[in-house]
């Protein structure tokens, strides 16, 4: 686990020991090769990935079409409001390279937050900001007619 990166992008202060090992204990490194899933549109969720390299595509299919949404790169977070809503997935994430995650489930979630909530904090500090700014980009392509320039797949 590069903890390095993890102290400058997530939680932006120096992790002691015991925290490194908790986090090692509770997230999961898991990579993707290009064209793998991280997440699939209507699969159950529970795990909030983490991209700590490469790039991935978001799309999001109905009945009639599949539509391109967006990139994520690293530092990127997936998977969290399926995680948060207890719903399935909303849109599916396809490696555009490999990716290397840090994946946390439920049960993670659960121990970190019974060992240490002052790291939980900071990790959903970073999650609910990346959710922010995705919503801010979301609304500033909706009212700045760019969505009409996105290719559908």
């Amino acid at each position: 686990m590069d903890f390095d990166w993890m102290e400058n992008t997530i939680f932006l202060r120096r992790l002691n020991n015991e925290e490194r090992e908790l986090l090692s204990e509770t997230m999961n490194i898991v990579e993707f090769k290009v064209g793998d899933n991280i997440v699939s549109q209507g699969q159950l969720g529970g795990t909030i990935s983490i991209i700590r390299s490469g790039a991935a595509t978001i799309t999001y299919s109905n009945k009639e079409r599949r539509a391109y949404v967006g990139k994520v790169v690293s530092g990127g977070v997936v998977g969290e409001m399926s995680f948060f809503r207890d719903h399935p997935v909303a849109a599916t994430v396809m490696a555009h390279d490999v990716c290397r995650t840090y994946q946390l489930s439920r049960e993670g979630y659960i121990r970190l937050l019974d060992s240490n909530q002052q790291l939980v904090q900071s990790l959903f500090t970073y999650i609910i900001t990346h959710m922010a700014n995705a919503l801010e980009d979301s609304n500033h392509q909706l009212t700045s007619g760019n969505n009409q320039n996105k290719p559908l797949i």
